[in-house]
């Protein structure tokens, strides 16, 4: 009788052991958006301060495509977008396109890629600017660095791509909230449970008896 319960409990500590590492993993996953030739065109499944993310590359002038700011402003640094930057550079840029960032939608350069995400915008007195933080994905001999600011007039641009020099290197990064992250209970939760439930079982067997 007693191996039939401990048989069961044992298939039932397995059961929850699965399930723990399954809900980590599932939320432990970044799902890189590309195109048949292996173009980088975003990534889904990004988390940033506790809530995941999808982020596309996108080129064009920041009143083209439409972009708002989604995080929030922060004094001093590092502010959101900037933890947002290191996440694509923690979890987006790795393998290929870590070394090889000319793989990245908007970027032709491969020793280095700036992508920048919308954090503000203001007028100046003459003229709209806008201010983006930056993620630098450096090529195979360079390193990767997620801080720093850009700003421009995007009123009077007709691309991001300025200054001219940096064109082939200046990537928006366009980001939209999928929802918050769902909290996996620690370890010793389900252990308690486990315990709960063997408590359980050996009370009725014992009833049983």
């Amino acid at each position: 009788m007693m191996q039939t319960v401990w048989s069961r409990l044992s298939t039932l500590l397995k059961v929850v052991v699965f399930f723990i590492f399954s809900q980590q993993s599932a939320h432990a996953n970044v799902s890189l958006v590309t195109d048949s030739n292996g173009i980088l065109f975003g990534a889904n499944g990004v988390v940033v301060d506790d809530f995941i993310y999808n982020v596309r590359f996108q080129d064009g002038s920041w009143p083209d495509l439409g972009l708002s700011v989604l995080f929030s402003i922060e004094q001093p640094e590092p502010s959101q977008a900037t933890r947002a930057n290191k996440a694509l550079i923690d979890t987006v840029f790795t393998g290929i396109y870590d070394t090889n960032p000319a793989l990245t939608n908007g970027c032709l350069d491969p020793t280095g890629c700036l992508i920048l995400t919308p954090r503000l915008s203001f007028f100046n007195g003459s003229q709209v600017r806008a201010v983006a933080n930056v993620a630098y994905n450096a090529g195979e001999a360079g390193v990767d660095t997620f801080d720093g600011t850009f700003q421009f007039n995007y009123n009077a641009d007709t691309s991001i791509n300025v200054p001219g020099a940096l064109g082939p290197v200046l990537v928006w990064a366009v980001w939209s909230k999928v929802g918050p992250v769902t909290p996996v209970p620690e370890p010793h939760h389900y252990a308690m449970l486990l315990a709960g439930i063997g408590f359980i079982v050996l009370a009725k067997r014992k009833h049983a008896v």
